[in-house]
This record gives C-alpha cells, structure tokens and sequence, in this order.
C-alpha cells in the first residue's frame, strides 16, 4: 500500500534511497551518495512531501515533492520491475498534475520511465555538484492533437531519399536520434501514436509515420535487432554509420543517449501530389 511518510520510516527510507542511488548511478563516485546522507535524512525529507510504498510490513519504495517538483522516486533494487514507481508516481500526479524533475542524462532506464509517462525533455543543464549532465523534464499536457513533426531522414538530400525509399519498401522501420538533440525544446520526443510527415530529399511530403514504440538506450547498448530494424545494413555498418553521422551532427560519445523510435507507415503520399 502507499501512504505518508511516518517519523520512524526515515531510516528506512534513507538506506532504500542510498541504495537504490547507488545502484543507479554507478557513474558517480559512492562517496558522494554516502556524504548525502545526513542531508537526505535531517534536511530533505523532513521538507519534502513524502509517500512510501510498503508491502508485507517493509518499505520497498519512496517518492517525494518539493514544491510541486519531483525530489526523488525511488525503488529498492530488488523490488523494481513490479510496477511500484509507476503507482507511486499516479499517487502523486492526482496532486499535482504538473510536475518538474531532473534525471541524470547517463541513467536511460529512469529517461525510459518518465517518457513512458508522458514527460517532456526541457533542457539538458550540467549538475554543479557532480559534474554529470542532467535532463530537465516535466510532466505539462501538451496537445497531443497538434504535436506531429514534419522531417527528413538524414542531414543530406542523398541520404533522405534514400532512407525514405527503405521506409515505402518496408526495409526501415525504426530510427534513432541524439538525445540531445531535443534538449531545446523546439521539438517533441516521440511518442507512442503520433504521427509524423516523412519529406524527400526535395522537401516535398512522402509519407505519415505513425510511432508504435519509443525507447530511451545507450549507443553502446543498442543490441543488434534493433540496428536492422533501421534498414541500414549489418550491425557494424549501423554502428559505423550513425558513429559518423553523429560526429558530423554534435559529436559522438559510445555512451550518449539515444531516443529508439519504432514505426509504421500510415500513409503514402503519391508522387503526383508532391
């Protein structure tokens, strides 16, 4: 069940947070985790709207507010994958309906969860006290009726036309962008259901995509099915490709994040109406 945090739940909570930090932030040296304790125990969480997760009599999972901002969400490692972040993010969404968070750029699977509930990327801003990049993100309705984008694939007239004729051949059906890409804001993440105007290497309307599935992944951690999903050639010619194309757009690291877009075509549009 999910209720408020009670005074003697707070060690309890402290070492789930720290473990659960731990495991998620391995990019970030241990000793900074452990010389937050203090704080996160007499400082944030006595600050902080906070509502557990307890099942058969221990907590298993925590997520607090501070001023309509998402503190932290939390769940102990050997409990994840049962659904408690979600329920506990629900809890706090009947609250507050927009909510505002930070999320370290190099942890995709909590990237993952908050785009699969609905937030939007607003910036990527450096974290002063660790150094690590970090996605700004909130939860605002947008209209969902009006956030399709019209694009090319590729960054050469060459290279759109080709890739576009992949996709009509039913060769292509997934692409991916930089994460960072969407970091100012002026284009929408994907999401699961929207639909997408695909242009020709002219600029002229080829086809409507529709999204079936988004994921949030690693470069490195792009496993191979998903690279032929692309239509692009083997895995190491996938790798080899998007490695340059990523060099020649913004530059290239084998652990920047990667949005992982699946589609469908929903519509062709004739040549003669181009």
């Amino acid at each position: 069940m999910i209720r408020t945090l009670e005074p003697q739940d707070t060690d309890a909570v402290v070492a789930l947070w720290l473990a659960a930090s731990l495991n998620a932030h391995h990019f970030i040296a241990p000793e900074y985790w452990q010389s937050q304790v203090a704080a996160m125990r007499d400082d944030y969480l006595p600050n902080s709207e906070t509502y557990v997760f307890e099942r058969d009599g221990s907590i298993q999972g925590f997520v607090s507010l501070h001023e309509a901002k998402l503190a932290a969400l939390f769940v102990a490692p050997e409990a994840q994958g049962a659904g408690m972040g979600s329920q506990l993010l629900a809890r706090v969404a009947q609250r507050h309906p927009v909510l505002q968070l930070r999320v370290y750029e190099k942890n995709p699977a909590a990237i993952r969860f908050y785009v699969q509930h609905g937030f939007r990327l607003l910036s990527i801003e450096t974290d002063g006290k660790t150094g690590e990049r970090e996605l700004l993100m909130d939860s605002a309705v947008v209209d969902r009726q009006d956030d399709g984008v019209t694009f090319a694939f590729g960054d050469s007239p060459e290279m759109a036309d080709d890739l576009l004729a992949r996709v009509l051949a039913g060769q292509k059906t997934a692409t991916c962008g930089a994460l960072a890409q969407y970091a100012d804001g002026s284009e929408p993440l994907p999401r699961v259901g929207r639909q997408d105007t695909v242009l020709d290497g002219a600029g002229r309307p080829a086809c409507i995509i529709e999204t079936t599935a988004v994921d949030i992944q690693r470069f490195e951690d792009v496993r191979a099915e998903f690279a032929v999903a692309e239509g692009e050639g083997t895995y190491d010619e996938w790798r080899e490709g998007h490695r340059s194309y990523f060099e020649r757009n913004g530059g290239f690291d084998p652990r920047m994040a990667l949005v992982c877009q699946r589609f469908v075509v929903a519509q062709v549009i004739p040549t003669n109406s181009r």
